[in-house]
């Protein structure tokens, strides 16, 4: 049920971000990956200004 919210709200973010289609389906695949929140963590997530 967690990996279902987690995609769901990367898809949210990933439209209100206008990030690309490519960023928003390796964020979606890291949602059923093991670990792959930590890959996306480090590859994407640390580029964007808070």
């Amino acid at each position: 049920m967690a990996q279902v919210s987690a995609s769901n709200l990367s898809i949210v973010a990933g439209i209100e971000q206008k990030w690309r289609m490519k960023t928003i389906a390796m964020i979606l695949a890291s949602c059923f990956i093991r670990f792959g929140t930590f890959y996306v963590d480090y590859k994407f997530l640390k580029h964007i200004d808070k």
